[in-house]
């Protein structure tokens, strides 16, 4: 929280830079990707916890409890890392979306779950896991990259518990022009 304190302040203190990099060296070494545990969130997780995915999904905001419950149906996943420290605290968090083929569409894609049963009757058919949102739950870790691993892991988890899956693939925003 300092760090994300500090980031804000920049452009009015300057000074404060050197402080600045120095937390975020340290916090680099102390969120270190070796600590790090990944979980899978699914709708049974602690109510706490999926509130903290709605406050901080940062790419396509999540628009209610139903949205939420539909990200998390049983042709989807959704994994956090987690350090041992803050054990509530996600730091950050991918969506999947578990699908036949490579979507063009993120929006549809978003949209288009309608399990609600929380039985894993899609994702065994699916071929292809579609990494659509990744989100930095923490300010204070901006620029620490957790990112790559956190895919990297996701994808040796998904290829585990789905071997039929054969494409893994990312939507990603294009910023406008």
């Amino acid at each position: 929280d300092l760090r994300a304190d500090l980031l804000r302040w920049r452009k009015e203190a300057p000074g404060l830079a050197i402080l600045e990099r120095d937390l975020k060296t340290l916090l680099a070494s102390w969120f270190d990707i070796g600590f790090l545990e990944l979980s899978r969130i699914t709708w049974n997780s602690p109510a706490a916890l999926l509130e903290k995915l709605i406050a901080y999904e940062a790419v396509h905001a999540i628009q209610s409890w139903e949205d939420l419950k539909r990200r998390l149906a049983s042709d989807r996943r959704c994994f956090a890392f987690f350090h041992p420290g803050m054990p509530d605290e996600p730091l950050i968090f991918v969506e999947v979306a578990l699908v036949n083929g490579i979507a063009g569409n993120v929006d549809a894609l978003i949209e288009s779950s309608e399990d609600d049963l929380g039985v894993d009757e899609k994702a065994p058919k699916a071929d292809t896991a579609i990494f659509y949102s990744i989100s930095n739950a923490q300010a204070g870790l901006a620029g620490i990259s957790f990112g790559d691993f956190l895919i990297k892991r996701v994808v040796a988890e998904l290829q585990r518990d789905l071997p039929q899956l054969k494409q893994f693939s990312t939507l990603s925003p294009i910023p406008a022009l």
